[in-house]
């Protein structure tokens, strides 16, 4: 029964991460409207951590303030949550190790909170939103990685996973690749074949 109420939980919990990426458009459209929804969402440390997760990367996509970025780069101090923590580090760090030539706004915004931060070592077994951008001067090309991981809760496989490639010819930009998978079927093969890990965390 303890089983049957935490699957229950986590189904509950996939769709309602998959309610808030359904605003996926508005976001990338850079709505105000976004904001206004999913701020409330991740600042409730009371929400379950994919929740909050999937508001994070929707708020990060859709051009918040530089208001936004200093506030979830200092709050990695005092966080309770270390997947938290860590997606919000990852998100920052690797956008001002990899600056994004299609992005330059955001890539200053990123440089502007990093010292902010807690350091933090980085891991894979954790939340993570790592982004890697490469671009040529003399031959204006570039392209844009990004992937996003949300932890298993109780497997090694990621909840939620999305990857995209994007290229820019000069002032021509498209995204050549976009996957986005929600692993909840996936996890319970591997799982009998290899066992469950354990619960890794939980939200305060």
């Amino acid at each position: 029964a303890e089983s049957e109420d935490w699957e229950d939980e986590a189904l509950c919990n996939l769709v309602r991460a998959k309610a808030i990426f359904a605003l996926s458009n508005l976001a990338v459209e850079k709505k105000e409207i976004v904001g206004t929804l999913l701020m409330p969402i991740f600042f409730n440390k009371a929400e379950e951590t994919e929740v909050r997760l999937a508001a994070l990367t929707l708020l990060f996509v859709s051009n918040p303030p530089q208001a936004f970025w200093s506030r979830v780069a200092l709050s990695t101090w005092y966080e309770p949550n270390d997947q938290i923590s860590h997606f919000i580090y990852t998100t920052i760090a690797s956008r001002v190790a990899n600056k994004n030539p299609l992005n330059r706004e955001e890539t200053v915004r990123a440089e502007a909170v990093i010292a902010l931060m807690k350091p933090m070592f980085w891991t894979s077994h954790a939340a993570l939103n790592y982004q890697k951008a490469g671009f040529s001067e003399k031959t204006r090309l570039g392209y844009v990685t990004e992937t996003v991981n949300f932890p298993g809760f109780e497997s090694f496989v990621p909840s939620h996973h999305y990857s995209s490639l994007s290229v820019a010819m000069g002032p021509w930009f498209t995204k050549l690749m976009e996957i986005s998978i929600d692993s909840k079927h996936a996890e319970k093969f591997i799982d009998r074949l290899v066992g469950k890990p354990g619960l890794r965390f939980k939200s305060n």
